[in-house]
């Protein structure tokens, strides 16, 4: 029992230094994570004005590219394997929900990035949105 407990406080503490490190890397504008999409190697890029995409390596090309708001909901296993689902009102088919399944070695800096740049698009369309609802 004691064990669980340090990993589980350990884990804590690494997702802590993730998420202030992801809360300044949003500042920056762009992250890339190396991962795996449909098996192929990949790049997923977390751009503040782009949104989030995935860069193709062998094609040197993007595969596909959508805004944060059209990110419909998010999950993972926390190890290796993200799921985002979008969205995309611009489609011909705008209620339809698009997965995208993704591995990486950096599920949680991937999910923490993604909130972390979440939140500055939303404090950025309203300064006092974090007044009204704080964090913590």
């Amino acid at each position: 029992m004691h064990g669980r407990r340090h990993t589980t406080l350990s884990v804590v503490g690494n997702s802590s230094n993730c998420l202030h490190n992801c809360d300044c890397n949003a500042g920056t504008c762009t992250r890339t994570f190396a991962c795996s999409f449909e098996e192929r190697p990949s790049g997923l890029v977390l751009d503040i004005k782009q949104g989030i995409s995935l860069y193709d390596i062998p094609t040197k090309s993007y595969v596909w590219q959508y805004r944060f708001r059209d990110l419909h909901s998010s999950s993972d296993d926390g190890k290796v394997r993200v799921q985002l689902v979008f969205r995309d009102e611009r489609s011909l088919d705008p209620g339809k929900l698009e997965v995208k399944d993704i591995e990486c070695d950096e599920v949680l800096a991937v999910v923490f990035n993604i909130h972390s740049f979440l939140v500055t698009k939303i404090v950025a369309a309203d300064p006092d949105f974090l007044k009204l609802n704080p964090l913590l």
